[in-house]
């Protein structure tokens, strides 16, 4: 649900109540707690374990990559998995200052500043998480592709006859199953 149409259908409840006292009462309450609801949300340690989240869920996209292709396209990730390290070395650092402002006086200056680093950190870690995205992708449609000239040289290597059967070169049949043309090589 939108922000706006939550607004409006809590205003329009509001209205309802007959009293102003009362609706002044119950938006100073409801005030309150977006105020808490909105600070909580944006501590550092919510903010750190949003960013934790978005690390672990980085390395799932890391891992399954590098389960399903080959050795050549792990080299290539291996940049962006050594950048993932990192951040979860920056994360660590951010939680260990976290740690030590709780056995110390936390202020406000100190909470800007944690704050920026999750941010800068969780920005670093969604732009690897996109270029692993990317090259994952990449990737498949090089796959495909390959499929898809294998399928066509196939196809051509097939001759038609006059009367309309397909015949397969030596040592090739095929099956027709919903409609897409399996190639089954007869040794």
């Amino acid at each position: 649900m939108s922000w706006q149409l939550a607004s409006s259908l809590w205003f329009s409840a509001i209205s309802l109540i007959p009293h102003h006292a009362s609706r002044y009462i119950l938006l100073g309450f409801s005030a309150v707690f977006v105020v808490a609801s909105a600070t909580y949300y944006q501590h550092p340690s919510a903010q750190l374990q949003n960013l934790e989240e978005l690390i672990q869920q980085t390395e799932d996209t890391l891992r399954e990559a590098h389960s399903e292709f080959p050795l050549n396209f792990r080299v290539s990730l291996a940049g962006q998995g050594i950048r993932l390290l990192k951040e979860k070395r920056t994360a660590s650092t951010i939680r260990c200052r976290l740690l030590e402002t709780h056995l110390s006086m936390f202020t406000l200056t100190r909470y800007f500043i944690i704050s920026g680093d999750i941010r800068r950190c969780a920005r670093e870690v969604k732009h690897i998480r996109t270029v692993v995205e990317f090259l994952f992708e990449t990737e498949r449609q090089r796959y495909y592709t390959a499929d898809i000239n294998e399928t066509e040289t196939m196809l051509a290597d097939f001759q038609v006859g006059r009367t309309g059967d397909f015949s397969a070169p030596r040592g090739y049949c095929f099956a027709l199953i919903r409609r897409s043309i399996i190639f089954l090589k007869l040794d």
